[in-house]
């Protein structure tokens, strides 16, 4: 039961973890999904995390040389840029609150990412201008807004969005029925995608070449779906080995994901049509992985690699041509401890 208005709760298993952080208020858990929760009165300090076990986020950029990050120093206020080939970090900017779910867009000009103005307000859609060093709030209002991407097809940013909070046994509230909205760069044309909620909906992914949307739908993310972002059709593609990190190739034809289908607990790269059909498993680490990136020529997926299962994150990048995989970053980095 959630009584004191501080406490901290860790709990690890093979299948997932919950890590939550609540001062005088919120509670966050992640199960391959966010779970915000309100545990008394005001919303103040929460700590966001991503799905999976890792409260860190990172994005590679689309030339290849260089990553922007979060690290778990410093309760995630501050983004990084670190150089793969000179292995250099630059402290890029800081935030009162806690910042998460890092994109770089608009040839690595811009950073889009989740996090509110002050301790009082839910989550919205923020933009870091690279050129500028600016940072400019897009999404505005009481709804919580979370994954920010952006959609190639109408040049738009699409993003995850609640107004609906549940009450809970344990004397908070959850964020439920999700939305799929998008809203231009500017922060005008607000709209919805999705015009009927779905549960803990992971981060929406355009599809190159086609004006459909990959998401996670539902409970523990137990399926893989597409949806056409102009009609709203909605289309379940796989519906087991409890996937998630969906990517689609930059041809639009092939899908990545993250997958246990072959062996419990062991978390493989898989990929497949489009239509769902023709699943291939590409790696076989037998580890934990998580946060699925692909390159924008098709070439390279990135990933963060946990093969020892205590949120020790490895980022690898796989040769989609050779199934060679080699390690950029390790641990370390998303520690905030000296690189070696």
């Amino acid at each position: 039961m959630l009584t004191k208005k501080d406490r901290t709760i860790i709990m690890h298993t093979d299948r997932f973890s919950v890590v939550g952080i609540a001062k005088r208020s919120k509670l966050i858990l992640t199960m391959m999904f966010v779970l915000i929760i309100t545990t008394h009165g005001n919303s103040a300090n929460a700590q966001y995390l991503l799905r999976g076990d890792s409260n860190t986020s990172y994005s590679v950029a689309s030339s290849g040389k260089f990553m922007v990050y979060t690290t778990s120093v410093d309760a995630l206020h501050k983004v990084y840029q670190y150089d793969f080939q000179n292995k250099t970090v630059k402290l890029l900017f800081t935030t009162k609150q806690y910042i998460f779910s890092l994109a770089l867009i608009k040839d690595n000009s811009l950073i889009l990412f989740s996090s509110c103005k002050n301790e009082n307000e839910p989550n919205h859609v923020f933009c870091y201008n690279m050129k500028s060093h600016k940072i400019s709030q897009i999404t505005h209002g009481s709804s919580c807004d979370l994954y920010p991407s952006f959609n190639s097809q109408d040049h738009k940013i699409m993003f995850i969005s609640s107004d609906t909070t549940e009450q809970l046994n344990e004397g908070g509230k959850i964020w439920d029925n999700y939305f799929i909205e998008e809203i231009n760069l500017n922060g005008t044309n607000r709209s919805f995608i999705t015009k009927k909620p779905i549960p803990f909906l992971s981060n929406p992914v355009s599809i190159p070449n086609s004006n459909s949307i990959l998401i996670c739908p539902g409970d523990m993310h137990t399926s893989i779906a597409e949806i056409n972002s102009h009609i709203s059709n909605y289309k379940t593609i796989l519906k087991s080995g409890n996937p998630w990190d969906p990517i689609p190739s930059p041809d639009g034809k092939t899908v990545y994901f993250i997958s246990d289908k072959s062996h419990k607990f062991d978390y493989e790269i898989w990929s497949m049509h489009i239509d769902g059909s023709d699943k291939y498993q590409l790696t076989h680490l037998h580890s934990y992985l998580q946060d699925l990136q692909v390159s924008p020529h098709g070439k390279y997926l990135y990933f963060r690699s946990d093969k020892a299962r205590l949120q020790t994150y490895y980022l690898m990048k796989m040769n989609l041509s050779t199934g060679q995989i080699t390690e950029l970053c390790k641990p370390t980095i998303f520690t905030g401890k000296k690189i070696k």
